[in-house]
């Protein structure tokens, strides 16, 4: 976070050259500049007394690397910000996102989660008491290098404070990635007998398996928990009753249905010849399933968003239950419990 030089003075407009503008470090003619580029909409707050320019901001980018990138610049704008005396810790979603934990319904706008007293609290900032056992880390960041809760005592306070989902899609990414393993979730849980939210850290244990290989399979695991649905496989390989390796199954339950999700990246080409592919791909491995015993659910994002998804693996499960059906076992392979 640097000063305005006076080079920055260019017919009469302020050129933001620093990315990140701290008002206590400005001389009073750049505050006035400042103000006028304020009142034209041409610079954002960040936090209390840092700003940085609007098209500045933009062009960090909206994709889910931008949003980090946003995230990053909150995270120092808040480092910075007139409301604290000195660095604090980021903490919660704000410790999260800076990280790269994927995180559920999160803007790089919300409210900066810190390791601060109370009397730190504004629109800008929510403070935070640092968890028993809690540690930090290091960040490094084009903006500079940041404080957070470390990722294991990250994953556990967006249980305490923002439930399930928002615990298991971050605490499964960190565990496939190697950042903790689930046991050390478990055992940092275990120590917070009586901390507020600590029955949601004790349900997020039993979710926790680094199984889900994309954020939405996690949180579309919680959905099947919090619905009542039997605990499905995940990642189980599906054979024809040849002998023949028909595919892997995202969830498989052992009455043949498997639950697959389809997220962006599946059909992300840009070339309309190889989405084709991709999508013909899918059709006949979709086919081979059910050519081999299965019944196959495909949820995306507007079915995930309007619970219909649920609603028919609900359904299917309550027919099939009274056949009895059961897929062969021989047919399939591998794969583990979605939750204990």
């Amino acid at each position: 976070m640097s000063n305005f030089s006076e080079e920055s003075l260019t017919t009469g407009q302020l050129v933001l050259g620093p990315p990140l503008i701290q008002v206590s470090q400005l001389s009073k003619k750049h505050q006035r500049l400042l103000n006028r580029l304020k009142k034209q909409g041409k610079v954002r707050q960040l936090a209390p007394g840092v700003y940085m320019r609007v098209q500045m901001w933009e062009e960090l980018g909206s994709d889910p690397q931008g949003k980090k990138r946003q995230a990053a610049a909150m995270a120092a704008a808040t480092a910075g910000s007139s409301r604290i005396t000195q660095p604090r810790p980021l903490a919660g979603r704000t410790a999260a996102a800076a990280i790269g934990m994927p995180l559920v319904g999160w803007e790089p706008t919300d409210s900066a989660e810190v390791i601060a007293a109370h009397t730190c609290r504004s629109k800008f900032i929510r403070p935070r008491a640092l968890t028993k056992s809690g540690g930090l880390t290091v960040v490094h960041t084009e903006f500079g290098r940041l404080t957070a809760t470390d990722p294991l005592t990250t994953a556990v306070d967006l249980a305490l404070h923002h439930g399930l989902d928002h615990c298991v899609v971050a605490a499964e990414w960190c565990v496939r990635e190697g950042l903790f393993t689930k046991q050390d979730f478990v055992d940092r849980v275990d120590e917070l007998r009586g901390v507020p939210g600590v029955r949601v850290a004790r349900t997020a244990c039993r979710l926790i398996n680094g199984l889900s290989e994309s954020p939405r399979e996690s949180q579309w695991k919680v959905e099947m928990f919090l619905a009542g649905l039997p605990a499905p496989y995940q990642q189980v390989k599906i054979y024809n009753s040849a002998g023949e390796f028909v595919g892997r199954a995202d969830f498989f339950w052992e009455n043949g249905i498997v639950g697959e999700y389809d997220g962006r990246e599946k059909y992300s080409h840009e070339d309309p010849v190889r989405f084709a592919a991709a999508v013909e791909q899918e059709r006949a491995r979709e086919r081979a399933l059910m050519a081999a015993g299965c019944v196959v659910v495909r949820a995306d994002k507007a079915s995930f968003a309007s619970g219909a998804d649920i609603e028919h693996l609900k359904q299917l499960h309550a027919q099939l239950s009274q056949t009895g059906y059961r897929f062969p076992s021989k047919q399939r392979s591998g794969g583990g419990l979605a939750w204990e």
